[in-house]
């Protein structure tokens, strides 16, 4: 019966632009569905992503974004602009660190959620790089991480999506459906319902 909140500091995937609606990002779809789970408690999900902020640049906001919010929970998307940009691989460690220590220090709860999978962009940037110093950091620092490129490269495999899709209203109507998935699996992850990873 107690009131819940839930930070969401990430990029342009967590904004759901792709879906044409903020109410369909993945954040959003994640209030839903813990609240449904919880109709006696009152959950906010608040989300601050910011489109193209390298870790780094998410670090400089953590103090105003959390104090701000106070949350109970803080889910940290991040990783796919230093891919894209090709950060140094050391300085993105050093940040995705720094980070997790200042998150730590003042949120009962943190989780980071990784790279969002592209075919395209795993043909374009070396993500796997990103992937992987970023699950060996969260797990240095005992820290849960949703694995959404996993996830999502299931769904491909599987036939659950097929992201090959260029038409615009087409490609929206995708983005709505993934981001629903994605908040339901997240809701999922907090309650324990399915695996969240810290030891890749």
């Amino acid at each position: 019966g107690e009131a819940i909140k839930i930070l969401v500091i990430g990029g342009a995937s967590s904004l759901g632009r792709a879906a044409g609606d903020p109410d369909n990002s993945w954040p959003s779809r994640l209030n839903f569905y813990l609240a449904k789970q919880y109709p006696n408690a009152v959950v906010s999900v608040i989300n601050k992503s910011v489109p193209r902020n390298s870790v780094q640049a998410f670090v400089t906001h953590f103090d105003s974004d959390v104090a701000s919010v106070k949350p109970n929970l803080v889910i940290w998307e991040t990783g796919v602009t230093d891919a894209v940009r090709g950060t140094n691989i050391e300085e993105f460690r050093k940040a995705l660190q720094k980070g997790l220590t200042k998150l730590k220090a003042v949120v009962p709860e943190t989780m980071l959620m990784d790279i969002q999978y592209s075919r395209a962009t795993s043909l374009v940037t070396s993500s796997t790089s990103y992937m992987t110093m970023l699950h060996g950091v969260a797990a240095l620092n005992q820290t849960a991480v949703f694995p959404r490129n996993e996830i999502m490269r299931n769904w491909e495999e599987t036939n659950t999506f097929n992201y090959n899709i260029n038409g615009q209203s087409e490609r929206r109507v995708l983005a709505t459906r993934l981001y629903d998935c994605l908040g339901q699996a997240v809701a999922n992850a907090i309650v324990r319902k399915s695996p969240v990873r810290s030891d890749k």
